[in-house]
C-alpha cells in the first residue's frame, strides 16, 4: 500500500496526474485500511510530555483527524520518537503529499515526511522560499531551515537590511545564534553597516552586544574592528576593567595591549597594589612581562622591605625568571651579602650558588668569600665535597681560584690520592695543575719507576713529556 502512494506521488511530481487525481487516488487508498490497525507497541526513546504537545501544535495542520483519535488512545508518557513518526506517516494529510509532490518532493522515506511536518516545513514554506531565490533546496537544507525557524518571513527582513544571497546553511546559523534583524538594525546605528554573517554569529557566539559597543565608546574606544571586539569580549575586557584602567592612570592603551593584558591576567587589584608598594609608572608591557614571569605582589614588597627600595621593574623579572625566592635572598643578607645587588643575585641563582653550598664552604673555613667567587666555582663544577677531600688529601693554602683552576685542568681528588701513595705527598697545586697540562700520568710515573730512573721530582716528569722523552 505505502508504494501505491509513492507511484502516486511520483507521477503528481513528473506531471503525469494531476494534484486533484493524485488526491483522490490517496484518499481511495486511505479508505480501504483497516480501522482496527493497533498502534498498542512499544520503543525506546521516550518523549517528553511538554515536547509531545509542542510538536502535535505544529503538525495540527498537515495531519488527519484520526491522528489525534489514535493519540488520545495512547499512554502519552510513553510515546516513543519512532511511533510519534509512524503515526505522523499514517496520518499526513494526502493535500499535503501531493502539494509536496508536485514542488518535487515525491519520493520521500518516512523519517524525511515526519521530520518535515513535525517542523512546519509545508508546501506554503517551500513555495515562499522559491520566491525569495531558495529553489530546489535538500530534504535535510528544509527540515535545518524548520528546525531552527529560518523562516521565509526572516529571510524577507534580512534582504530588507542588505542580505541578499546567502546560503540557507547561513540563515541556519544566524537563527541558531540569535542573529536578529532587530540586532543587526542596532549595530548599522552604530556604524557597522556591513557585517557579513559569519562575523555576525561570531558576535553572537562571544556576547558581542550593541550595549558592549556603546560603553567601549564612552570609555574613549569607539570605531573598534569587528575582529578586536570579538577577541576583547573573548578575554573579558570588560568596560567596568577599561574604567579601572582609567582611574589608575592607564589610558588610551592600544587594544592589543588590553587584550594581551587579560589574556596574562593583569586585573586592576595586581595594578593597584603595585602602585602602593611604589610602582606607580609601569607600562602595560611591562606589567604583562610581570605577569608573565609570575611576579608576586608579596615578592616586589619583601624586596623593598629588605633594602631593595630604588630596584629597578628589569632587575625585579629578572630575578623572577631564575626563581629567586625571598627566602634565598634573606639568606644572602644572614650569610653577609647586605650590599648584594639584584644583577648578582640573578647571577648566584642561574650558576645554582645555593644558600647550603654557601653555608657548607663556611664550615671548610673558606670565610668572607664574595658573591663572584662563589658564583666562578659553581660555574666550574667546584662543590663542597670537592674542597673538603682536597683539604683532607693535605693540600694546602687552598683558595677558591686554586680549586676553580685544579677543576678547569682535571685534577681531581683520585689523581692526588695516587700520587701520594707513590710517594708524593707535599704537592703543590701549581705542580698539580702542570702534571695534568702536561699529561704526567700515574702509570707513566710507575714506569719509570720501574726502569730506575730515579730523583723524579714534578718538573723533570713535565720535562720528560714535554721532550717526549719515554713516551
Amino acid at each position: 500500500m505505502k508504494d501505491d502512494k509513492h507511484s502516486i506521488l511520483e507521477k503528481i511530481a513528473k506531471g503525469e496526474l494531476s494534484v486533484e487525481d493524485g488526491k483522490e487516488l490517496l484518499d481511495q487508498i486511505d479508505s480501504q485500511k483497516s480501522t482496527d490497525e493497533s498502534w498498542d507497541f512499544r520503543f525506546s526513546g521516550t518523549i517528553g510530555e511538554k515536547e509531545l504537545e509542542r510538536i502535535v501544535d505544529k503538525i495540527k495542520p498537515n495531519v488527519k483527524p484520526e491522528f489525534f483519535d489514535v493519540l488520545e488512545s495512547l499512554d502519552r508518557s510513553n510515546i516513543s520518537r519512532r511511533q510519534l513518526q509512524d503515526l505522523i506517516v499514517e496520518f499526513v494529510t494526502n493535500e499535503y503529499l501531493t502539494e509536496m509532490a508536485k514542488l518535487g518532493y515525491s519520493d520521500l522515506p518516512d523519517n524525511q515526511i515526519a521530520t518535515l511536518v513535525m517542523n512546519e516545513v509545508d508546501p506554503e514554506f517551500v513555495k515562499e522560499l522559491a520566491k525569495l531565490g531558495y529553489k530546489d533546496l535538500s530534504v535535510r537544507q528544509l527540515a535545518k531551515m524548520g528546525i531552527h525557524d529560518a523562516t521565509p518571513e526572516f529571510i524577507r527582513e534580512l534582504k530588507k537590511l542588505g542580505y541578499n544571497e546567502i546560503p540557507p546553511n547561513q540563515f541556519v546559523k544566524m537563527r541558531i545564534h540569535d542573529v536578529t534583524p532587530e540586532f543587526i538594525a542596532e549595530l548599522k546605528e552604530l556604524g557597522y553597516d556591513e557585517v557579513i554573517p559569519n562575523q555576525l554569529v561570531k558576535m553572537r557566539i562571544h556576547d558581542v552586544t550593541p550595549e558592549y559597543i556603546k560603553e567601549l565608546a564612552e570609555g574613549g574606544y569607539d570605531d573598534i574592528a569587528i575582529g578586536k571586539l570579538v577577541q576583547m569580549s573573548i578575554h573579558d575586557v570588560a568596560t567596568y576593567y577599561v574604567k579601572g584602567l582609567a582611574e589608575l592612570g592607564l589610558s588610551d592603551i592600544e587594544i592589543g595591549q588590553l587584550i594581551k593584558m587579560k589574556i596574562h591576567d593583569v586585573e586592576l587589584d595586581y595594578i593597584r597594589e603595585l602602585q602602593e608598594a611604589g610602582f606607580s609608572d609601569l607600562s602595560p608591557n611591562r606589567l604583562i612581562e610581570f605577569r608573565i614571569h609570575d611576579v608576586d605582589v608579596d615578592f616586589v614588597v619583601g624586596l623593598i622591605e629588605l633594602g631593595y627600595t630604588d630596584i629597578s621593574p628589569k632587575h625585579i623579572v629578572n630575578l623572577s625568571i631564575h626563581d629567586v625566592s625571598l627566602d634565598f635572598v634573606k639568606g644572602l643578607h644572614e650569610n653577609g651579602f647586605d650590599d648584594i645587588s639584584p644583577r648578582t643575585i640573578a647571577e648566584m641563582a642561574i650558576h645554582n650558588v645555593d644558600l647550603e653550598f654557601i653555608s657548607e664552604m663556611k664550615e671548610l673555613g673558606f670565610e668572607d668569600l664574595s658573591a663572584r667567587k662563589f658564583i666562578d666555582m659553581k660555574i666550574h663544577n667546584v662543590d663542597a665535597l670537592f674542597a673538603k677531600r682536597m683539604q683532607e688529601l693535605g693540600i694546602e693554602n687552598l683558595s677558591p681560584r686554586k680549586l676553580t683552576e685544579m677543576k678547569i685542568h682535571g685534577v681531581d681528588p683520585s689523581f692526588v690520592d695516587e700520587m701520594r701513595k707513590l710517594g708524593y705527598d707535599k704537592l703543590t697545586v701549581r705542580e698539580l695543575i702542570e702534571m695534568h697540562i702536561h699529561n704526567v700520568e700515574i702509570e707513566f710515573i710507575k714506569r719509570l719507576i720501574s726502569k730506575g730512573i730515579e730523583d723524579l721530582s714534578v718538573r723533570r716528569l713535565v720535562n720528560f713529556k714535554i721532550h717526549k722523552v719515554f713516551d
